[in-house]
This record gives structure tokens, sequence and C-alpha cells, in this order.
């Protein structure tokens, strides 16, 4: 019990230090909805992958690219605007929510060094 007095009080003393980082004041206002909301937003496949599609029901056989981000995983795969994804990870693609699915569902690969997010 002692310890755990002890534990408690190294942490409370540095989460109201003066070094505590600048999110700080903000956190103590944060509640457990709030938290959840934060911890349940879906990365969209244009943020991952750096590419945005037309969503229309019209283009059938696949996702069609409407804009390509510079420096972006889809840039350095050689996607350009006009081209039409038909898979992903071996995936058929008929549609822009199957184009969706498949990268929302797609393990993250990081790069050697990059932190995930």
């Amino acid at each position: 019990m002692e310890i755990t007095r002890m534990l408690f009080g190294v942490v409370y003393d540095l989460a109201n230090g003066p070094t505590t980082p600048a999110f700080r004041a903000a956190a103590r206002q944060e509640t457990p909805e709030t938290e959840r909301s934060l911890l349940d937003q879906i990365v969209t496949p244009a943020e991952r992958l750096g590419v945005g599609w037309i969503e229309d029901a019209a283009v059938s056989g696949g996702a069609l690219v409407s804009s390509v981000a510079p420096d972006s995983p889809a840039e350095r795969a050689g996607l350009g605007v006009g081209d039409c994804i038909v898979r992903v990870a071996g995936r058929k693609i008929l549609s822009d929510d199957d184009f969706f699915g498949a990268v929302s569902e797609a393990p993250i690969r990081l790069a050697a060094g990059q932190a995930p997010r």
C-alpha cells in the first residue's frame, strides 16, 4: 500500500508540474466519450494513401482516381489521375465502396524508421 501511495504521489506531481505538455489543460476536460470518439476515428483511404477517387455508382469495375497527393504512397506507387484501381492486395475492386473497405482492412506497413500514428 505504501508503494502505491508513493507511486501515485510521483505520477500526480509529474502530471501537475511545470513541465507538463501543452495538451494537458485540454485533457483535464476530456470525458470518456471524448476519448472513445478520438480512438474510434477511422483513417480514410484518402488520408492513408494520398489518393482521391470519384464516388459515383456509374463508375463500375473499380475506383476512378481523381487526385493524388504529392509524396504520398499513391504517388510513389505511380498512380495518376484517371487511373482505375481494380485490385488491392489481391482483392477485386468493383466499386468505390469495395476500394474503401479493402484499404481500411489492409494492414498498415510502416517504412523503416517510421513511427505508427
